[in-house]
């Protein structure tokens, strides 16, 4: 893996980057809902109930949905802890 691919995360160290929504991000009392985006592993995205519920309303990436959803990049552990803070049980 070429260390460019790579980010520097203060906790993690290197590692590979993922992106999620800031609403993932910030702290909240309960867990946001937590959508994948995608299947491929080196490409990790994920983003929360609410942008998923605007995403279905807007149909696409519009720009009002981009602005809601204010993606952040984070390292692919970090990722991994955001899912499990975040996952709700059915």
């Amino acid at each position: 893996m070429e260390d460019e691919e790579l980010i520097d995360c203060e906790c993690h160290g290197k590692s590979l980057p993922a992106m999620v929504c800031e609403h993932l991000i910030v702290h909240q009392d309960q867990p946001a809902g937590f959508i994948e985006n995608s299947n491929v592993p080196e490409n990790l995205q994920a983003w929360c109930n609410a942008c998923e519920a605007l995403y279905n309303i807007e149909e696409s990436l519009t720009e009002k949905f981009i602005a809601f959803n204010n993606m952040s990049i984070v390292c692919s552990k970090c990722y991994q802890d955001i899912k499990r803070k975040n996952l709700i049980a059915l």
